[in-house]
């Protein structure tokens, strides 16, 4: 617990000291072998940089009907985390595109780097929905997102 309140103190006076926004995300990532769920935490300047850490693993249903089989794909992943970060390549007041590298741990075993392009609709000052496509293990993947910025 104490651990938990000294990271949310730190995170608040970076937050503050530093005129940067703070950017929950959640997504969901389509591959070729499985969906994943995912939430992302970062900061964002006004410069359209941000930076940060994610998490994501496979979905409950995919979970669920991989166990009844005995055999994976060669490319299963079951979690992936690390950090990530963002550069934007078009920012305007409604939307922006930024180019996103996610760089981390898959299944606790090997390392990953997953570029990939995402742009964002913004509903509200701190709402707005994405949709984006990048590359991992050289297939195509789909994003969707919520994003919330405090």
């Amino acid at each position: 617990m104490k651990k938990l309140i000294a990271f949310t103190v730190i995170v608040l006076i970076a937050q503050i000291g530093y005129g940067q926004n703070l950017s929950l995300r959640t997504y969901v990532e389509s591959t070729n072998v499985s969906s994943k769920m995912g939430t992302a935490i970062g900061f964002e300047n006004d410069l359209g940089f941000e930076y940060g850490g994610f998490y994501q693993e496979s979905t409950l249903m995919d979970n669920l009907i991989k166990k009844e089989t005995t055999t994976r794909p060669r490319l299963y992943e079951k979690e992936f985390f690390g950090l990530y970060g963002a550069a934007a390549i078009v920012q305007k007041a409604s939307y922006d595109l930024k180019l996103q590298v996610r760089m981390g741990v898959v299944n606790r075993e090997h390392f990953s780097i997953t570029p990939s392009i995402l742009a964002n609709y913004h509903l509200f000052k701190s709402v707005s929905i994405g949709g984006g496509i990048g590359t991992r293990a050289f297939q195509l993947t789909y994003q969707g997102s919520i994003t919330i910025r405090l």
